[in-house]
């Protein structure tokens, strides 16, 4: 029996409810290990809408060549996170981290957040349940910008 992979969406494990799948290959072998759920339009709207504030946000840093966690128009990451509907109710809980430059090495710039005592800190808290994760790439002084917004939301209907 090969092994089913769902999805990662909103902090919660996601089957796909679209009844399609596509094959994972062991690079060994050839032969499939695994098939992973390809999203439904739902489950795609569902991750781009947790990804929009930290999308929005690397693209400000990039387009008007700044890095911070206040926003262009002076916007905290709590009032980003808000309006663009990442938290549909209370959060007990609310982090962003940020990183930019290392040429647009994803390995590097995770690896510059769990360097950073501050920065793992926030990933590994417990009690997260939702993650968004937004890339700018192509302009200002640093190439690459990164945005991860996290909550803790203890009202599961508030999703």
């Amino acid at each position: 029996m090969v092994k089913e992979i769902g999805h990662f969406i909103g902090g919660k494990q996601v089957k796909g409810t679209s009844g399609r799948f596509a094959d994972i290959f062991n690079p060994n072998t050839g032969e499939v290990q695994a098939k992973v759920a390809l999203a439904s339009k739902a489950e795609l709207r569902a991750a781009v809408e947790n990804a929009k504030a930290a999308q929005e946000h690397s693209a400000d840093m990039r387009d008007r060549r700044f890095t911070g966690h206040m926003g262009s128009d002076g916007s905290s990451f709590v009032d980003r996170v808000c309006n663009a509907g990442f938290i549909a109710c209370h959060a007990s809980w609310l982090g962003e981290i940020m990183v930019w430059g290392f040429g647009g090495d994803i390995d590097l710039s995770f690896d510059f957040w769990l360097n950073s005592p501050g920065h793992l800190q926030i990933m590994l808290n417990s009690s997260i349940s939702k993650v968004g994760i937004g890339h700018a790439c192509g302009g200002g002084p640093w190439g690459h910008y990164w945005t991860a917004d996290f909550a803790a939301v203890d009202d599961p209907s508030c999703d």
